[in-house]
């Protein structure tokens, strides 16, 4: 067995005696996702996620809650295993509903990722951008003359997550795993390593001037073909527990205020022309979800 395997093991043997002794233990697995989650710095604990998972541990006081903090490919790994655990943010995959129960709605929507590129190759990616200034993904990937960086586990959500399927061999993408996998990207693609990653822009500005690196060297491009949003869910294993605290869960999104305040924890990161465009899509999806909206 190994070691990471047996750690494992005794925390979900510490899980199964709190379960059994006193209240229901829940499992809160943090991916190091800023701004998100934010896990160390000056900033620690006041991500998006961070605060809605604070909010819901408040709510949910029948439930012995602990936090973890793991990267996303060994917690959905984690989240197949009968401990009941839960985790946001969550992008919906076939696959990961086959183990994963989601809310019923979303806590909340995020704005797409894009394709995050060092200024000093824009000249790669200026044949693939098309009039409304988008790119043409496939394209790109078919022409073999750049290298992307992704995440392991991550879920980018639409036709980027369609094209890494698609063209996973391609010699195209470049992954990797651990810790800081962003700003991991990011700094290879600052020393000509890589030529791009897939993320969220909020998150490269964030990554970017907490580690004093010059905004003006990095650019988002948006790309074609990805929808306008994203929703984000919080999810749970398939137990007991997970079934019991998602449909307490359910109840609290749907009480008044609480889709305000969490999208407000993301729209807290946005720039103030991206704010006023949120709070539409915010107000027209959640209109017929919960009564209210923005």
């Amino acid at each position: 067995m190994k070691k990471s395997e047996f750690l494992f093991a005794v925390i979900c043997f510490c899980f199964l005696y709190t379960e059994a002794a006193a209240k229901d233990a829940v499992l809160w697995y943090l991916p190091n996702f800023p701004p998100y989650v934010i896990v160390q710095g000056q900033d620690k604990d006041l991500g998006i996620d961070n605060q809605i998972i604070q909010e819901l541990r408040q709510k949910l006081p029948e439930y012995e809650h602990q936090l973890l903090t793991v990267n996303y490919k060994r917690a959905l790994r984690n989240l197949k295993q009968p401990v009941p655990a839960a985790i946001t943010p969550l992008f919906k995959t076939p696959d990961r509903e086959k183990y994963i129960l989601y809310s019923g709605i979303p806590s909340y929507l995020v704005l797409p990722n894009g394709v995050v590129i060092a200024k000093s190759v824009r000249k790669k990616f200026t044949p693939f951008l098309q009039n409304d200034g988008k790119l043409d993904i496939e394209a790109l990937i078919r022409s073999k003359t750049v290298k992307i960086g992704i995440d392991a586990g991550r879920s980018y959500s639409g036709i980027i997550d369609e094209m890494i399927r698609k063209y996973r061999n391609s010699g195209v993408f470049i992954e990797v795993s651990g810790e800081d996998m962003f700003l991991n990207l990011i700094r290879l693609m600052l020393r000509g390593r890589i030529d791009a990653a897939f993320g969220f822009p909020v998150e490269a500005r964030y990554l970017a001037k907490l580690n004093g690196i010059d905004k003006n060297l990095l650019e988002a491009l948006p790309v074609s073909g990805m929808e306008p949003f994203t929703p984000v869910y919080v999810g749970a294993s398939k137990t007991r527990v997970g079934e019991k605290m998602i449909a307490r869960i359910n109840d609290i999104l749907r009480e008044a205020g609480t889709i305000e305040r969490f999208t407000g924890f993301y729209e807290y990161w946005l720039d103030d022309t991206s704010k006023d465009h949120y709070r539409k899509l915010v107000k027209e999806y959640y209109r017929d979800k919960t009564g209210s909206g923005k």
